[in-house]
């Protein structure tokens, strides 16, 4: 997956060497069921990839919450997804660090 603020570009690897382009959707909380749904009537595992990213976090907490799994593949790493507490706190904290220019 490809993730931008306003679009995803989808696409499907079910097996070695196959991928299918999927199109895009939107980024609302209905856009990413309605492809779980899609996804869900594909296979019975899921587990999906995207570009990690400020927009990642919050679509991880979706796919997670319908039981995909999110993960590294081949050369792409699984990074760490924050708590939505601490990503609420995270640009105050670095507000606060950054050095002031005056």
């Amino acid at each position: 997956m490809y993730i931008h603020k306003d679009s995803i570009t989808v696409a499907d690897a079910s097996g070695p060497g196959e991928v299918e382009l999927l199109g895009k959707i939107g980024t609302t909380q209905a856009d990413i069921d309605h492809l779980c749904r899609r996804l869900q009537a594909k296979a019975r595992y899921i587990c999906v990839v995207y570009e990690a990213g400020p927009c990642g976090f919050g679509l991880y907490r979706q796919f997670v919450q319908n039981r995909f799994g999110c993960m590294r593949a081949g050369d792409l790493s699984a990074v760490y997804v924050p708590s939505e507490d601490d990503e609420a706190f995270r640009d105050p904290a670095r507000t606060w660090v950054a050095p002031k220019t005056t």
